[in-house]
């Protein structure tokens, strides 16, 4: 059928015009360098009340490292976390008897954890199912910085983060530059899971997302690129306690 006179519409003039979409693929994970020192990352746990959270602190070493971080949480005392210790060790452990006078004299609640066969992959599942807390830190070697747990976990509330990378001591920048490529990667090494867990380096997350990484982590061929390939699936956000904060998240 030909246009009535005068009507000069054709069929491009009758589509919408439309912008072209830009879709963002909500299973991101996002690496968001936080300052440590600022009042953001204190406020939220302040403002909550006497008992916010809660955390189980893993201690999954003996001897002489275990006396070390026995004595840095002997002058923590978070007034709004409730902690808890984890103790992971087998029987034929050297050290186990003084190990247990140190925690029966340290005056805060601990639970054994047997520390199963099959490595620091293993170690890590047995903690997350045993843990009980809202909230369970790993990996803490050396001098941990305990003082920057609960800056961290107010960073996490206001990002809506599951997991936070702590570090001891100042830096520059991003702890592991060449990390910054790929946030799961960084994960699963400071988690130990591709090495020695570093000293002084901890991973904080949520309890309900620890057992979701572990969940039969032995069974996997490489349990590091596991551990990171569940983190990429999982998209989540990950806060790296900086002294120079930056406020755009970096994407992958």
């Amino acid at each position: 059928m030909r246009p009535a006179a005068g009507c000069t519409n054709s069929m491009s003039d009758l589509e919408p015009h439309l912008h072209t979409p830009i879709l963002e693929d909500p299973a991101i994970t996002r690496l968001m360098l936080r300052d440590s020192c600022g009042s953001r990352g204190t406020d939220l746990l302040r403002r909550a009340g006497a008992v916010a959270t809660s955390l189980s602190v893993v201690l999954d070493e003996g001897g002489e490292g275990a006396s070390a971080l026995l004595a840095s949480l002997a002058g923590w005392r978070p007034e709004h976390v409730r902690v808890e210790l984890l103790v992971m060790g087998r029987e034929g452990d050297p050290g186990r008897s003084v190990l247990r006078e140190q925690l029966d004299g340290g005056g805060r609640p601990w639970r054994p954890v047997a520390r199963p066969l099959g490595g620091r992959a293993a170690s890590l599942a047995a903690a997350a199912s045993a843990a009980e807390h809202e909230f369970v830190l790993f990996g803490a070697r050396g001098c941990p910085a305990f003082g920057l747990v609960e800056p961290a976990l107010s960073w996490m509330w206001a990002e809506g983060a599951d997991v936070a990378l702590i570090a001891g001591g100042t830096t520059d920048g991003p702890l592991d530059p060449a990390d910054g490529s790929d946030p799961s990667q960084t994960v699963a090494r400071w988690l130990g899971l591709s090495g020695t867990v570093p000293d002084g380096r901890s991973v904080l997350m949520r309890r309900w997302v620890a057992r979701w990484l572990f969940n039969e982590i032995t069974r996997a061929i490489s349990p590091a690129e596991e551990v990171a390939d569940r983190a990429r699936l999982l998209g989540i956000g990950i806060v790296q306690l900086t002294s120079h904060p930056s406020d755009t998240p970096l994407r992958h």
